[in-house]
């Protein structure tokens, strides 16, 4: 992320240099072009890594269904493992505000890179695969938001171990 931002942050600069320096319309076409041949490899990682995310989200989805479920009957039938089972709602929770805090950044850079593709011709393509990487690891987001709900709708009161851990 910090290696696309640094190339669209020299090629923004690049421009408002030949701008200044009248370089015109030939100068920009080829600042975005550098830029898009800068982006290619970066934007297919992000797309992968994208990919690879929504895919082990999705594949520990079913367990970490079934856990949260029997840990509800658990903590309900034997009220001694409330506090292991609260500990272990709690990491869900954090998982889920830690994907809010981290996703919300790349939540505003597809909002900023959608325009871009309509600027360049060159531009379209990296950032095109950039824009649908960040918006799966955005969509996986709403996974781990399920598991939370899971948990809020259990009958399990999780106040009294608020701020403690279990063994």
């Amino acid at each position: 992320m910090l290696l696309i931002s640094q190339i669209m942050q020299d090629a923004q600069q690049d421009i408002a240099r030949a701008n200044a320096q009248g370089k015109g319309f030939a100068a920009r076409l080829t600042i975005t072009r550098k830029a898009s041949h800068n982006l290619k490899a970066p934007a297919e990682n992000i797309w992968s890594l994208g990919n690879e995310f929504v895919s082990q989200l999705h594949q520990i989805d079913p367990g970490f269904r079934a856990i949260i479920e029997q840990a509800s009957i658990e903590a309900g039938d034997h009220p001694e493992s409330q506090a292991n089972v609260c500990s272990f709602f709690q990491k869900i929770r954090e998982l889920s505000d830690a994907a809010h805090r981290g996703l919300e950044s790349l939540q505003r850079m597809i909002d900023v890179s959608s325009p871009l593709e309509a600027m360049s011709r060159d531009l379209r393509r990296p950032v095109r695969r950039l824009r649908q990487g960040l918006t799966l690891m955005v969509e996986a987001r709403e996974v781990i938001d399920e598991w939370v709900k899971m948990i809020e709708d259990t009958s399990i009161d999780c106040d009294e171990f608020a701020g403690t851990s279990s063994p």
